[in-house]
């Protein structure tokens, strides 16, 4: 079993951005000082204020789903599902007509054979190219991984499970109610202890995964670490994320009638950026960059990193094919961020990087707490480059630190998401439904199930029985795919993602 834990970037197109440009509408502008105009209540509806209104679209149906691959970073080629309530029901492939109910107590082990997921319960088994195994409505199930540092989690909805493309482990995903994964996010990005900055996390969290959900073609929607937004699970959901999401239930942020992309970050040190900044192209009204008072309470909000300038040389050489002598950092943007690097290399062939790569160089060879921004100034002196610089993440849009620092100065959650996106309209449009199939008669396999039950496969053909011979099938065919020369990721020309980093801003 390999047990390397390798990360698929998730390529982007462009800047990641949708053109969504146009005039503000009407909200409150900030005072000399960079801050948002003192509290209000939350249920205002004076000029400005974050009012809530309705749409004549709704998020209904199957489309109130989100898929999210989930243990992004692991590969498993083994895992186990069970469920304490009223058992788990299984599907095959794309097919909507329930095969089999798994009765509470039994556990469920998926495992690859060549393209196949194998599955066992009890002692009976069936393979297929996909499969899907759903709880009941409001009841999760357990899924624990053979590979790698996470455990057990538990999720609501339904997993799809198919072998990767390489052949190197699962792809899972998660197909989860859209209001459930929203209470599970705030609880896994947020996590403050404040109510008013977890219902604007609640209202960028779901605005951030509707974009997706309208724009994205692929076989699932996000993926459940930091590439996206951090997703643990049902349990990572708490009374506080659960009152912050109901409370929002159904908002998201507009800009001429579409969502936005609200993307987030950390701590964005005293000043928000611009995206150009971080990611070249078009600016967007809503994503300017702007002071703010209210971030100082981040931990992050300044620090300071050195770096051997001959270590920094090396790797900067390896990673761009360049003899690289001396690095330049070019005067900074509005916004503070360093936008450019120039590599002056031996052989006369210098070369311009942006900030964002730079600090990917960087973070690469020593880690995401190394270089945690693009807003530093650099100098050397004394064989070393000395880094001073503020916040934690790309910085562009809310700043989850200074959220909570607005929260405890006592403004409410439109005035949060008012300061962090100006020029957006908060819609109350999309509604949450549960999505897993009604109840059906279908054959049982309990625990102690004896060999009379049988699995049922008239219903789908790629369904095949495999009984007691499972164990040498998969042991054989995974030896194959062991053996296999080919050991790439997804190839560049998958469909991906668009939705830019939100936390580290790669």
């Amino acid at each position: 079993m390999r047990k390397t834990i390798r990360g698929i970037r998730v390529s982007v197109s462009n800047i990641g951005f949708l053109c969504l440009l146009g005039t503000a509408i009407g909200l409150q502008g900030p005072t000399a000082s960079g801050a948002p105009a003192p509290p209000v209540s939350s249920s205002s509806e004076s000029p400005g204020a974050h009012n809530v209104e309705s749409s004549d679209s709704k998020y209904t149906g199957r489309s109130s789903e989100i898929r999210v691959r989930i243990f992004d970073r692991i590969q498993s080629r083994n895992i186990h599902l069970s469920n304490s309530g009223s058992g788990l029901t299984i599907y095959v492939g794309d097919n909507d007509t329930p095969i089999y109910q798994i009765r509470t107590g039994t556990t469920i082990e998926l495992s690859i054979g060549g393209t196949d997921v194998y599955l066992r319960a009890g002692n009976k088994g069936l393979h297929a190219g996909s499969i899907r195994i759903a709880a009941s409505d409001g009841e999760t199930f357990s899924l624990r991984t053979q590979s790698g540092p996470v455990g057990t989690r538990q999720y609501f909805g339904q997993l799809e499970v198919r072998v990767r493309p390489d052949g190197l482990g699962f792809e899972m995903i998660n197909r989860v109610p859209l209001e459930a994964y929203i209470e599970a996010v705030v609880g896994s990005e947020y996590g403050l202890g404040d109510l008013e900055g977890s219902k604007a996390m609640a209202v960028a969290a779901r605005t951030y995964a509707v974009y997706a959900m309208q724009n994205i073609e692929n076989t699932f929607h996000l993926v459940d670490s930091d590439r996206a937004q951090v997703y643990r699970g049902a349990a990572a959901a708490t009374p506080l994320t659960r009152e912050a999401a109901r409370a929002t239930a159904g908002e998201v942020l507009t800009h001429e009638g579409e969502p936005i992309e609200a993307v987030y970050s950390s701590s964005n040190g005293g000043h928000s950026a611009n995206n150009e900044s971080i990611w070249a192209g078009t600016p967007f009204s809503y994503l300017r960059g702007r002071k703010d008072p209210y971030d100082s309470v981040s931990p992050d909000a300044s620090w300071r990193f050195e770096l051997e300038a001959k270590a920094l040389h090396r790797e900067l050489s390896r990673r761009y094919g360049l003899k690289v002598k001396e690095v330049r950092f070019d005067r900074p943007g509005s916004d503070g961020r360093v936008t450019s690097v120039t590599l002056v290399s031996d052989g006369g062939r210098d070369r311009v990087i942006s900030g964002s790569q730079f600090r990917w160089a960087v973070v690469s060879n020593h880690g995401e707490k190394s270089l945690k921004s693009t807003f530093f100034k650099a100098r050397k002196k004394r064989g070393k480059y000395r880094f001073d610089g503020h916040g934690y993440g790309h910085g562009v849009g809310l700043s989850q630190w200074g959220a909570h620092g607005m929260a405890n100065s006592g403004y409410g959650y439109r005035d949060i998401l008012d300061f962090y996106y100006p020029g957006t309209r908060l819609d109350q449009r999309f509604e949450g439904s549960s999505l897993t199939p009604g109840a059906v008669s279908l054959p049982v396999i309990a625990a102690n199930s004896g060999a009379s039950s049988s699995w049922t496969s008239s219903t789908v053909s790629t369904v095949a029985s495999w009984g007691r011979s499972m164990d040498s099938k998969v042991k054989s065919e995974a030896a194959s795919v062991e053996g296999s020369s080919s050991s790439s990721t997804r190839s560049s020309g998958e469909k991906s993602t668009r939705l830019k980093k939100h936390r580290l801003g790669w």
